[in-house]
């Protein structure tokens, strides 16, 4: 909600965790994510054609909408989470990936068969290690939106009290992994 409110034009991406390398971080939904993402555009000219109803993953009923997010020059990443009664708000910002040219390369022709294939996909690269990253995250969802928006993101923390953990340091995260493990019950 954040996201959207400093940043209306851009439904936020939302979705789970899919894989984390030092290159990329891959994140997708089956119905959170807005279709948007499939050429970052409001545009249904522009995004009809890079979607397709696939079955669910269970194969029974229903649709997910797939897609593969393009290349952005900036995009900010996100997460709310909350440790022993404190929030903490983690906050990067970096490169959108195509994730189509991403996965072919990562995965060749097993790119439908790629955990949350059917899913419409979002890949960053934080410019991180893929193993502080997943040191600190506090859960398995993400939200994106275009832009560099730590500094509004940032004021509204200040704002309600909260601290920001940048995603995209691979100081502050090893810093924040080590006093959350002395802090933990």
């Amino acid at each position: 909600m954040l996201f959207h409110a400093i940043n209306p034009e851009v439904p936020s991406a939302f979705g789970d965790l899919v894989s984390v390398g030092d290159d990329h971080i891959e994140f997708a939904n089956c119905g959170a994510g807005s279709v948007f993402w499939a050429a970052n555009s409001r545009k249904a000219k522009d995004v009809f054609p890079r979607v397709e109803a696939m079955a669910n993953i269970h194969g029974q009923s229903g649709a997910a909408f797939s897609y593969f997010g393009v290349e952005a020059p900036q995009i900010t990443v996100g997460r709310l989470t909350r440790i022993n009664g404190r929030y903490y708000m983690q906050l990067g910002t970096g490169q959108e990936l195509d994730a189509r040219k991403f996965l072919q390369k990562m995965v060749g022709d097993k790119e439908k068969s790629h955990l949350a294939g059917t899913w419409g996909k979002v890949i960053v690269n934080l410019g991180v290690r893929g193993e502080n990253f997943v040191k600190v995250i506090g859960a398995n969802h993400l939200s994106a939106t275009l832009g560099d928006v730590t500094a509004e993101v940032e004021a509204a923390c200040r704002l309600w009290g909260v601290r920001v953990v940048r995603l995209d340091s691979d100081e502050e995260m090893k810093r924040f992994y080590h006093e959350v493990r002395e802090i933990s019950p």
